[in-house]
């Protein structure tokens, strides 16, 4: 492993350390309450936002647009694309009623800089591996379809940003799980503002996404929450296979 990844690591576990204490108070913080987590995709336009006054919210990426509108008791936000976060870093910095996690799979790329997970988001760090080859270690994002239940020794990135948002969910300890807004379209670029830059190539739900989603939702399931998709435009209906995994 060369000197500026070690670098790069080094300083991304900076940014975690400092986290630490926040991320901590949060654990468990809705305890026993309904949380809706608020995707981007096109459903959305179909929907009334001030049916989320009052309550819990996650917003998903560009979704944080719509805090204004929601007025809801609790906000939270996650982004794990860093071209996203390039994009709407001021805005989620700037907006000190939503606390916005974040996270990213280029830990390891020393083109893209830490400074833009540092306060006053949440950083948390993606799980990796390390192992050992010819005497040479070596370090990588961990790919597994797994679920962390402690956010302080990482996340679970997977493809999608739901998967991180499901974890952080289940950090906050709600018992209801409500989606909106989530798809799971197979088409790129497909969002309920046309405002909204696409960084994707085509996302293909069974194999990007649906292992990695039933893991969640059975690890939610088993800690005593429920997850539903409270509506949905799009063209997988993901959810209630899910809901089937023993």
């Amino acid at each position: 492993m060369n000197s500026e990844i070690s670098q790069n690591i080094a300083e991304y576990t900076r940014l975690q350390k400092l986290c630490v204490e926040n991320i901590e108070a949060l654990k468990n913080s809705l305890i026993g309450e309904r949380l809706w987590i608020v995707g981007t995709g096109p459903s959305l336009v179909k929907q009334d936002v001030a049916r989320f006054e009052s309550q819990n919210v996650i917003y998903l990426n560009n979704a944080i647009m719509l805090h204004e509108k929601v007025r809801p008791e609790r906000a939270f936000s996650v982004i794990t694309d860093h071209i996203r976060l390039a994009e709407l870093r001021a805005d989620a910095s700037a907006r000190s009623s939503v606390t916005t996690f974040c996270s990213t799979d280029k830990v390891l790329n020393p083109d893209v800089s830490s400074a833009l997970f540092g306060t006053p988001l949440i950083f948390l760090m993606p799980k990796l591996t390390r192992t050992i080859s010819a005497g040479k270690f070596a370090m990588g994002i961990d790919t597994h379809t797994g679920f962390s239940t402690d956010l302080i020794a990482g996340v679970y990135l997977g493809k999608t940003v739901l998967i991180p948002a499901l974890q952080i969910a289940g950090h906050l300890g709600a018992s209801e799980i409500l989606l909106a807004g989530i798809d799971m379209t197979n088409s790129k670029g497909e969002y309920f503002s046309t405002d909204i830059r696409s960084h994707w190539n085509k996302f293909d739900y069974e194999k990007d996404a649906e292992g990695h989603l039933k893991v969640c939702v059975r690890n939610l399931n088993c800690g005593g929450a429920s997850v539903k998709r409270e509506y949905a435009l799009g063209s997988v209906d993901f959810l209630p296979a899910l809901s089937e995994v023993p």
